[in-house]
């Protein structure tokens, strides 16, 4: 019996122990309709104490648009924002147009980004929604500020290990920013931020720290293997160990991986055949995020229970149940070769799916 075989048998063990015993419970016939989903922005700033997040869902069939319900979240922190808005459905008719509008306050009542997005209630949950900036250029935004790194402590677990590794990387990565910039190098597109004589680059299958290295005319970085240098504003080349260099042209679109970490992801992972991303996100009380299908279906659960040992997880949602562990070893991805430090085994209901991922 093959490792993948064991852990699917363990995923499949833990949802069983899990489910209910089951009650047949009277019909609600007042039961609120509701909907959920997640709101995030790209910005790398954060809202100050105090910032709200609105949300409006409306009927937008008739000449004027109706409100069919309205909620407020308090003290938002910083993205990703997942919310569930309750309803009366008996107010709502299913053929019309609906849609959810979304208003990010600061404190002293100014809206800082918005987003209207189209709504199917016939739809439990909805695609996360990507809030625009209003002001961007406002003296009113509250820069990010960088904790101070832990005090070091001893421990043994692996796994932890590698998160405050991570966590380690993306303090080095925020404090004094002078440059920040995404590259699409082949099938990679990576991000390099670029402070004075340092940097660091984040690849799909890790962060690496990189230094300045004299170099006439050109901007170059080493590190680990790895080197990144640039002699013009729009081109660049990314040297990785054991390959050809690639060259690199300007990306408008950043990469998943640096956007899964500013929205505030401790771990990420993806999976082929079709595509699928798992992003867990908040160590305290996890949230677990699923893109299904190549993209084209979503799934929050903010029911995640953690394995004492750090190495798995149950996740609950309405209608849906998974059971992950993730497994401390080589993982290359099936699709691009790219190697990353873990395998993931999810049981989704009683769907099996495999991915590579690792703490961002």
């Amino acid at each position: 019996m093959n490792a993948r075989t064991v852990a699917i048998a363990v995923l499949a063990a833990l949802l069983a122990a899990c489910q209910p015993a089951e009650e047949e419970a009277p019909p609600d016939h007042a039961a609120p309709g509701i909907l959920a989903g997640s709101a995030f922005y790209f910005e790398r700033i954060s809202m100050p104490e105090d910032a709200s997040l609105e949300l409006v869902l409306i009927d937008t069939s008739g000449s004027t648009d109706r409100v069919l319900t309205r909620a407020v979240i308090d003290d938002v922190g910083s993205p990703p924002y997942p919310f569930e808005l309750q309803y009366d459905p008996a107010g709502v008719d299913p053929a019309n147009s609906h849609e959810l509008w979304l208003t990010l306050y600061m404190p002293d009542g100014s809206a800082r980004f918005s987003a209207e997005a189209p709504v199917d209630l016939s739809r439990r949950e909805m695609q996360q929604v990507r809030l625009i900036a209003l002001e961007p250029d406002s003296e009113t935004v509250v820069e990010e500020e960088v904790e101070p790194a832990p005090e070091a402590v001893e421990n043994d677990d692996a796994d932890n290990d590698d998160a405050d590794e991570a966590a380690q990387t993306g303090r080095e990565k925020q404090a004094d920013l002078t440059e920040i910039s995404d590259w699409q190098c082949g099938d990679i597109r990576i991000e390099i931020v670029i402070d004075e004589d340092d940097a660091v680059l984040t690849l799909p299958w890790k962060d690496q720290v990189l230094r300045q290295l004299e170099a006439a005319s050109v901007s170059r970085f080493a590190g680990g293997g790895i080197a990144f240098w640039s002699d013009a504003p729009d081109t660049a080349t990314l040297e990785l160990p054991g390959q050809e260099p690639i060259q690199c042209r300007p990306s408008r679109l950043p990469s998943p991986w640096a956007l899964a970490r500013d929205a505030g992801s401790y771990f990420r992972a993806t999976g082929n055949e079709p595509g699928w991303v798992l992003e867990l996100y908040d160590r305290n009380n996890p949230v677990l995020r699923l893109e299904l299908d190549g993209g084209s279906r979503e799934l929050l659960f903010d029911t995640v229970i953690e394995d004492p040992d750090g190495d798995g997880y149950i996740a609950e949602s309405p209608g849906n149940q998974a059971g992950i562990i993730l497994i401390r070893e080589s993982c290359r991805d099936s699709m691009v070769g790219w190697e990353f430090p873990y395998r993931v085994e999810m049981l989704l209901n009683d769907r099996e799916l495999s991915a590579c991922g690792r703490y961002l």
